[in-house]
């Protein structure tokens, strides 16, 4: 369990540097392995993916109904 600020790393999202801290301290080298869950699309999605990362998107504001997966089309 780890949890960083953008003070502490000396950049907030979506630098890549935010996401490369976090592999460090989970301990993990290939970015492929990590998912990003975030409500920012600019931030939080395109900062994971341009880090190598894959994304989940949950928009504020919106109700979660799914029962199962659900893919998402970004344009």
């Amino acid at each position: 369990d780890f949890s960083l600020t953008a003070e502490a790393v000396g950049a907030a999202k979506p630098d890549r540097a935010m996401f490369e801290s976090a592999m460090r301290a989970a301990g993990i080298q290939e970015a492929s392995q990590c998912v990003h869950v975030g409500d920012d699309h600019g931030k939080d999605v395109i900062g994971a993916k341009a880090a190598g990362w894959r994304t989940i998107w949950c928009p504020k504001g919106q109700a979660w109904e799914a029962t199962g997966p659900v893919a998402v089309a970004m344009p």
